[in-house]
């Protein structure tokens, strides 16, 4: 395990990993009550366990998986946050180091204040549509077809 100098340190190796290895998701969930449930998360891959370990850590919280999608394929290790406080806590620290997943996080934290008011359900949010529309546009061209876009 690495032993961060500082707390600086640590957020910062956080920002390059999920810039590198990373997804920010946000995405939406349709009942048939009329509401939207809508579910967040983090998810670190990788094919080194030790920095999957170590982003556990960091993030102090978190579920690790392992996957591998085929014989000849290697085994992809990864961690999951889900809860929004959570999820809040990790962006709130790494957002000034990212780079490439800042807007992403950003969009994130917004839609998260504005879920603090509703929990998981809400009505049709046009501004909560608006980011998710963008965070989906955000991904590396990848985004997980079994989320609804309507």
């Amino acid at each position: 395990m690495i032993d961060f100098p500082n707390e600086e340190c640590k957020w910062t190796w956080l920002a390059g990993l999920m810039d590198a290895d990373s997804s920010i998701d946000f995405y939406k969930k349709p009942r048939k009550s009329g509401l939207i449930h809508w579910n967040n998360q983090l998810v670190i891959r990788q094919t080194n366990f030790d920095l999957v370990k170590q982003a556990q850590t960091v993030f102090g919280h978190g579920n690790t998986y392992q996957r591998q999608r085929g014989k000849n394929r290697p085994i992809i290790y990864g961690i999951r946050l889900c809860k929004r406080d959570k999820i809040k806590y990790v962006l709130q620290r790494i957002l000034p180091y990212l780079i490439k997943k800042k807007r992403q996080a950003e969009l994130l934290l917004e839609a998260i204040d504005i879920l603090q008011k509703h929990k998981f359900n809400t009505t049709f949010d046009d501004r909560l549509n608006k980011i998710f529309l963008e965070i989906r546009s955000l991904h590396d061209g990848k985004y997980h077809a079994s989320y609804h876009t309507h």
